[in-house]
């Protein structure tokens, strides 16, 4: 009985220390993301009618590196993005573009890991703004996530801005 008890908890541990492995892993399931099936006018007049996705982070932050997750749904690999643009803003009217990406198509995987996304080098933006340029041949655009890091400071911001 000892032994069977002391092997129990070693496979528990064993087991927890497996999954810690891959922190970064992401859901297959479809609701898990963003999908554009229709576009429509984006909030950067630069980018006219198109398929996008902008993200408020209340106030304003030092954003850093990003990670982005593919549309990762089996059924929907080809919704994922192939090329987008990012642009950020701190009052929602004014953008700057961070440039045009590229992204891997996503696996299908749970292991999936997602793929580098764009460094915003420390800009500062309450705003980003996301467009699907193209994607892997499916008639909607998505992604499953977006993940941005930010500086290392409260929020970037002195109060003299």
């Amino acid at each position: 009985m000892n032994k069977t008890f002391i092997l129990a908890i070693l496979m528990t541990i064993s087991l927890e220390n497996y999954a810690q492995c891959l922190t970064e892993r992401h859901s297959t399931s479809w609701y898990d993301g963003w999908a554009s099936c229709s576009a429509s006018q984006s909030p950067n007049p630069a980018r006219g009618i198109s398929h996008w996705i902008m993200y408020n982070f209340g106030e304003p932050y030092r954003l850093t590196t990003s990670t982005l997750w593919n549309s990762n749904d089996p059924a929907h690999l080809d919704y994922g993005l192939q090329g987008y643009t990012a642009d950020y803003s701190t009052d929602g009217i004014s953008w700057t573009s961070l440039g045009t990406f590229s992204a891997e198509k996503a696996t299908g995987s749970p292991f999936y890991e997602g793929t580098e996304g764009p460094d915003f080098d420390e800009a500062i933006a309450q705003y980003v703004l996301i467009t699907a340029l193209s994607n892997y041949g499916g008639s909607c655009y998505g992604f499953s996530e977006l993940k941005i890091n930010l500086a290392n400071t409260a929020n970037g911001i002195s109060d003299e801005m």
